[in-house]
């Protein structure tokens, strides 16, 4: 930079008799303090430099407005904030709220940094100024929420959330606002009320989950507080903010952005993440690490078509790359592609013999293709390096079993036992005690077992579960009901725990039980196939007839059947038909499959039912479960 362009940028220098002739707006200019360019990528480092370099161009010209002048330090401040360059940044933005006082984005981006340095004082002096200029702002408001819940100004920050709950950029954000100010006000109901109209709006903010569960502690609904940190995550609130969000697209280097998604990543921000990632592959497509991370991002949302792309260009772009070949790995076996999945980890562990999450997944693939001996190698190869994996242990243990070495199964898993391995390990060694027990015949052992690894961690669900399905199978349906419980409430997602809890209830004739187990499922897993199978059936053909509903089974089969269109499923559509008094139509279905079921030669007991079905129908008969 010249001397001359230098002097152009600092206040210091600029004497306002001197300045005269250059406008009298060039008295107000603060200093602009140079950057350090050297740790940026070379894109970057070229549009920062051009950057600096048309703003000094701009000052230098005698025909220069104050107003075009304030554009140029914005565009300026606004590419160093990309590259958190905060202190240049703030100098900028100081010259064009100057120049340009009307432009509200100048004292929104001073909000920002100083909120950002915990300056709050001068933050909230900017944000009203910020506000002054657009009146109703979503963005100002919440951020004004924010800082005034920090300096616990609870009236002040409820109000500023109120605000902005009519603006549909923050509405959501708002509540969270709401819900915490509440929480701190000591009012634990409409914290929980706040915090649950933040997840109907934006169900994959589980982080919120948190702070409801203790609202609902605090609230006394010990219950649904288990059931929410069950279910809490990382995932963020998240907030449309036009003027922040669009920081992002000036930053150019691949490695940046890529730093940049990791980030949001790590806290619990994948919008964010998938922003920088997808702006990462365009900036450098050849770039291994960029398709590695977007495709893995992609494949935990369930985009399996999209992400087997990018990951498969990942490993052709580096082939040594054991991590990408691992990914690619789960989501071909995700995707059922066996072989393929196999040659995958086949490559990672040659790539890196001690990768014990490949060798643990290629060992359970060779044990479900009968190559058992194979799946022992890779198991017994895990232990070798690291004898506590428990995973390892578990599987060993199985293969044992399947072979008929149940001693040994039992001994190993003593063995690893006396280690006394931590609370969480000690359970699932248990458990897998308890399976050997079961598959010896011995149910009272298998139950005693399950139930020492529950004890040693109650958050066990899958302990819970295998307790209920014993307790269950030797006809303890009370115990077996309070197991599945435990599992609903910390897998509230648990389909076969629901199924559990209402088939359980069925056993024992308590029909009303059962249909509200089923509907507690549902609206847990709208639409699941099995539950509405499992539903419409008992309201079909449950012999109380307060608990049956036509209309409401019919429905409930047909969506059940779109999504498995399987035999067993259109005989709950016919009985559906037939409780809607639709005879003639469940006769017909049923009548189809009975000739499939001849022309197939079906089991003759199959053919039998189905036979009787058509003849009950036939007459204007319903379906009844078996009843008291």
């Amino acid at each position: 930079m010249s001397r001359r362009t230098a002097a152009a940028l600092l206040l210091c220098s600029l004497a306002a008799a001197g300045c005269s002739d250059r406008g009298a707006w060039r008295a107000e200019l603060v200093e602009v303090p140079e950057v350090w360019l050297e740790p940026y990528e070379a894109a970057d480092r070229v549009r920062l430099a051009e950057a600096r370099a048309r703003l000094e161009r701009e000052l230098e010209l005698r025909s220069t407005t104050g107003a075009q002048a304030a554009a140029a330090f914005g565009e300026l401040g606004r590419i160093y904030a990309a590259h958190e360059l905060d202190h240049a940044a703030e100098a900028c933005f100081v010259n064009a709220a100057a120049l340009d006082p009307g432009d509200r984005r100048w004292p929104y981006f001073l909000g920002v940094l100083a909120q950002g340095g915990r300056r709050f004082d001068d933050a909230v002096a900017r944000f009203r100024l910020a506000l002054e200029l657009a009146p109703g702002d979503g963005p100002t408001l919440v951020r004004l929420g924010e800082i005034e819940l920090e300096r616990y100004r609870l009236e002040e920050s409820r109000a500023f959330f109120e605000a902005a709950r009519d603006d549909p950029d923050t509405a959501v954000a708002a509540e969270f606002g709401l819900g915490r100010v509440a929480a701190a006000a000591g009012e634990p109901g409409a914290a929980a009320e706040h915090f649950e109209r933040v997840l109907a709006g934006q169900p994959d903010a589980s982080s919120v989950r948190h702070p409801l569960a203790m609202a609902l502690r605090r609230r006394g609904d010990e219950d649904g507080a288990r059931e929410q940190l069950a279910r809490a995550g990382s995932g963020r609130v998240q907030t449309d903010d036009e003027l922040i969000d669009g920081l992002s697209e000036l930053v150019v280097g691949a490695r940046s952005l890529l730093l940049r998604g990791d980030r949001a990543r790590e806290e619990g921000d994948p919008e964010t993440a998938l922003r920088h990632y997808r702006l990462t592959v365009e900036a450098d497509p050849d770039l291994d690490l960029a398709h590695h991370a977007l495709g893995t991002l992609l494949a935990e949302r369930g985009e399996t078509a999209e992400a087997l792309v990018h990951l498969e260009r990942a490993t052709e772009l580096n082939p040594d790359f054991p991590e990408a070949h691992y990914n690619l790995a789960t989501l071909l076996l995700r995707s059922g592609r066996r072989d393929e999945t196999l040659a995958a980890l086949d490559r990672v562990l040659s790539l890196d013999p001690g990768h014990a999450d490949a060798r643990l997944r290629r060992a359970a693939l060779l044990r479900d293709g009968g190559e058992l001996e194979r799946a022992r190698e890779d198991l017994e190869a895990i232990l070798a390096r690291d004898p506590r994996q428990v995973e390892a242990i578990e599987n060993l243990a199985g293969l044992l079993v399947r072979g008929g070495a149940h001693d040994r199964a039992e001994a190993l898993l003593r063995s690893a036992l006396a280690a006394e391995p931590p609370a969480a390990e000690r359970a699932r060694l248990e458990a897998a005690r308890g399976f050997v027990a079961s598959q010896r015949g011995d149910a009272a052992g298998a139950v005693a077992r399950y139930r020492r690894a529950v004890a040693a961690d109650p958050a066990f669900a899958d302990g819970w579960f295998n307790l209920a399905v014993v307790l269950a199978a030797a006809g303890r349906h009370d115990e077996a009901a309070t197991a599945f419980s435990e599992v609903v409430q910390r897998q509230p997602l648990n389909v076969r725990a629901h199924l559990g809890l209402g088939l359980g209830a069925m056993a024992q004739r308590r029909w009303p039980e059962a249909r509200a187990a089923f509907e507690d499922g549902l609206r847990e897993l709208p639409g699941d196939p099995h539950l509405a199978r499992a539903l419409a059936e008992l309201l079909a053909a449950c012999p109380d007839p307060a608990v049956r509903d036509g209309e409401r089974a019919l429905e409930l089969a047909e969506t059940a059947y779109r999504a498995r269109p399987e035999g067993e499923v259109a005989e709950v559509v016919a009985m559906a038909l037939a409780e809607a008094g639709r005879y003639e139509e469940a006769a017909a279905v049923v009548g189809r499959l009975l000739a499939r079921a001849e022309q197939v030669a079906a089991p003759a007991a199959v053919r039998e039912r189905l036979a009787a079905a058509r003849e009950r129908y036939a007459r204007g008969e319903p379906a009844r479960l078996p009843g008291e």
